[in-house]
């Protein structure tokens, strides 16, 4: 996915170091590599989901559609909740209205202790229509001054959202239809910038005040820009992750599956930690 952005950067006169935190991250880290996730265009709490409870989309039948709207509605096995039996404090941090897609009703059975909304978010900076990926970072690189060290920070970032490159109403309305693909792609492209100035702020964060912390970071789906993609030779429906902790290169390079991350991410959690595998759930 790198590859092809970097050439559409190209192509729209935007320099191709779009990534540079991310690029560093990946090879100084723990791992990276692609991620195959279970939605295209849309449906991010599939991945969400998947990276939570390592659950299969084929064991939730027609549940997978939208696994919030009934499955997750009783206390499920969740990487929050190893956790939190471990003695970690677990929050949820979503920059919008905690409603949106029903998270309010589920977050507590996916095992948070708190589900942080748009509320803790008063004043903020925006981007276009909503806070700025750098203030999910502020408020972040806050929650684990003083909570940390033995807090996990799940957040869902909202600033590279559709529509591109704006108008149109919140909760992911579509973009005029004036707007070609070619400009969509190019102002998500310039979007890509607050996801990699984040990175940059929680990775430095972990470095320097902590000392030590695991940080993940992935991509939920692809755009829908199917014509964009075609012209650039792009038909890889993976998006990609990397696992960063300081002083930790350098990086292996592991593909894997949305559901396999939960049980990963643990894994490196008891290497670093010291967690008993008894407080698995």
């Amino acid at each position: 996915m790198r590859v092809v952005l970097r050439r559409a950067a190209a192509a729209y006169g935007i320099a191709d170091d779009l990534l540079p935190a991310f690029d560093h991250c990946c090879h100084s880290g723990v791992q990276y590599g692609r991620l195959a996730v279970p939605c295209w265009g849309a449906n991010t709490t599939r991945t969400e989901f998947a990276a939570l409870t390592g659950v299969e989309q084929a064991a939730l039948g027609f549940d997978r559609f939208n696994p919030y709207h009934a499955f997750a509605r009783n206390p499920l096995p969740s990487l929050a909740w190893c956790l939190r039996r471990a003695g970690y404090r677990t929050l949820c941090l979503h920059p919008f209205d905690r409603r949106f897609f029903g998270r309010n009703r589920v977050m507590a059975n996916l095992g948070f202790d708190a589900f942080l909304g748009e509320e803790v978010f008063t004043g903020a900076t925006r981007s276009g229509l909503y806070v700025a990926d750098a203030e999910v970072a502020r408020i972040g690189a806050e929650l684990l001054r003083e909570e940390g060290p033995s807090v996990f920070v799940f957040a869902i970032t909202m600033q590279n959202h559709g529509p591109w490159p704006g108008g149109g109403k919140r909760n992911g309305s579509r973009a005029p239809a004036s707007v070609s693909e070619a400009e969509g792609l190019r102002a998500y492209l310039r979007g890509l910038k607050g996801a990699d100035t984040m990175l940059r702020t929680l990775s430095n964060f972990l470095a320097t005040e902590f000392g030590d912390g695991l940080l993940a970071f992935w991509g939920d789906h692809l755009l829908s820009f199917p014509a964009s993609f075609a012209e650039f030779g792009f038909a890889d429906p993976r998006t990609d992750y990397l696992i960063w902790r300081p002083r930790c290169s350098p990086a292996a390079c592991r593909d894997l599956r949305a559901h396999e991350l939960p049980k990963t991410l643990w894994d490196h959690v008891c290497r670093s930690d010291g967690v008993r595998e008894g407080t698995r759930g």
